[in-house]
């Protein structure tokens, strides 16, 4: 007030690669989590995978009055012990090395495992551990002691190689993120390891890194081994004028940071985890996920502290066509089990809700119906039981001449625009042929023969799990299957 007026001045356009769709989902389905395990501290990152472009990123701390406000980002800063998430750049390290195969056998023994005076052990220790698994096993279960036998296995005495390896696949270097500062992760150098460093190590301790570098590591994975640099900021324009494109000094390391062998075998481990794993509780049968839980103990005054744990769930979906990529991190969740305070049971599930968001709103990534099977010509000449007196009703009401002559179960046939009736018999102590009918019919004539009866799917029965003329017997069960 009262001095010179100040002309306008046309200012700098940002272009942010988010999707603000992406990020609200991402946002609510954290917060509900941390709200409902009375978390520290979480984030969320989600990124395409082959343009590396991040759709949504959020971080939540606990704040003085116990609400969750964005005050620190953790997914860029926030540097920890990764805990089993690096489990997969073990096992692809030891795939390139000794081309370790899925199907090898490791004695895990009772779950326990020492070196010196130090002591790892796996998650079912008290249940008495995992025995002898294959190398598949080891990562859907999460074994530490597997991983670490492995390790120890493949990269005994030549130390040095493994950290080749993580250099190789950019985890030993800061991703030069557009958000400063950049922080880089700590790896330490093979001449400060001690005897205990390598195994540890495989399973995710004695490393610090940041969930967004652990994620563009799974994401090159999921994009046929080529990583990409993640960005947040496409451009920046004034007005139409573009004043620094960052899609063109982009990193894109066009050589796969392993082979096409090992992608192929390490793919499968990470959808095993979902299929048959630690996080088979995600799994659904819509679409495909791969991925990785990770639990570790917090590092706490340089000890170690039980219960209290970081946990995250990285991953990518679909897992046959990948197309984004994504990172849940939830901080020292709290709850009454410590079962139940592991990323299988609070990561994981935000993981999936916000897939399922994702997938929900995404046509492209859908489905695509078998058009035959839907098809009225390929519909007709399916094989319909139905009873005649639901059959003429239905001629009656559509005006159609032609109708069953006889009472009781009709084949209806169909073909080039005519229709057939064949009379099906049901002997009264014999299993009738069910295959055709609707669920309702089948189960009006098995209860009425005394079966208890099991099915499950939906549409017209297709198999039957007792052979059409069997004998019938009273409270026998009997499974149908229809689609």
């Amino acid at each position: 007030m009262g001095g010179e007026e100040a002309i306008p001045v046309a200012g700098l356009d940002v272009h942010t690669t988010l999707n603000v769709n992406i990020q609200d989902v991402a946002e609510s389905s954290l917060m509900k989590a941390l709200q409902q395990y009375g978390a520290e501290r979480g984030c969320v990152v989600v990124m395409e995978v082959a343009t590396g472009e991040i759709k949504a990123m959020t971080n939540l701390t606990r704040t003085a009055d116990m609400g969750y406000a964005e005050t620190f980002n953790h997914a860029v800063l926030g540097k920890t012990d990764p805990g089993s998430v690096f489990k997969l750049p073990s096992m692809i390290a030891m795939m390139e090395e000794g081309d370790l195969d899925n199907k090898e056998w490791v004695q895990t023994g009772d779950g326990i495992f020492k070196i010196g005076s130090s002591t790892m052990e796996d998650s079912n220790v008290k249940h008495g551990g995992h025995g002898t698994i294959t190398a598949q096993e080891v990562f859907e279960m999460s074994s530490n002691v597997g991983t670490m036998k492995l390790m120890l296995k493949y990269f005994g005495g030549k130390e040095s190689r493994y950290y080749d390896y993580l250099k190789k696949f950019h985890l030993t270097e800061p991703l030069n993120f557009q958000l400063k500062p950049d922080v880089a992760p700590t790896i330490k150098q093979p001449s400060q390891w001690s005897k205990i460093t390598l195994p540890w190590m495989s399973v995710g301790y004695e490393t610090s890194i940041t969930p967004l570098q652990m994620l563009t590591f799974y994401n090159a994975i999921a994009n046929n081994g080529v990583w990409i640099q993640p960005i947040i900021v496409k451009q920046t324009k004034i007005v139409d004028d573009v004043q620094e494109d960052f899609k063109a000094s982009q990193v894109k390391i066009d050589e796969p940071i392993c082979s096409e062998k090992t992608l192929m075998k390490v793919r499968k481990m990470l959808e095993g985890v979902v299929e048959r794993g630690t996080a088979k509780n995600i799994k659904n049968p819509l679409y495909k996920i791969a991925g990785k839980t990770g639990t570790s103990q917090k590092l706490i005054g340089g000890k170690y502290r039980e219960g209290m744990y970081y946990t995250s769930f990285i991953g990518y979906f679909p897992a046959d066509a990948p197309k984004y990529s994504c990172v849940v991190v939830i901080d020292n969740p709290r709850g009454v089990k410590k079962e139940a305070l592991y990323a299988a049971d609070v990561s994981a599930p935000v993981f999936k809700e916000i897939a399922d968001k994702i997938y929900a709103c995404d046509i492209q990534m859908h489905r695509l119906l078998d058009a035959r099977k839907y098809d009225p010509r390929y519909f007709a000449t399916q094989k319909h039981i139905a009873h005649t007196g639901d059959i003429k009703a239905i001629c009656d009401e559509f005006g159609i001449e032609k109708q069953p002559q006889e009472e009781g179960w009709a084949v209806i046939k169909g073909d080039n625009g005519s229709l057939e009736f064949e009379n099906q018999l049901n002997p009264k102590s014999k299993v009738p042929d069910l295959r055709g009918m609707t669920l309702r019919d089948a189960l009006y004539l098995l209860e009425n023969k005394g079966f208890r009866v099991n099915y499950k799917g939906a549409g017209k029965i297709i198999s039957q799990s007792i052979p059409p003329g069997s004998l019938a017997v009273r409270n026998r069960v009997i499974g149908l299957t229809l689609e």
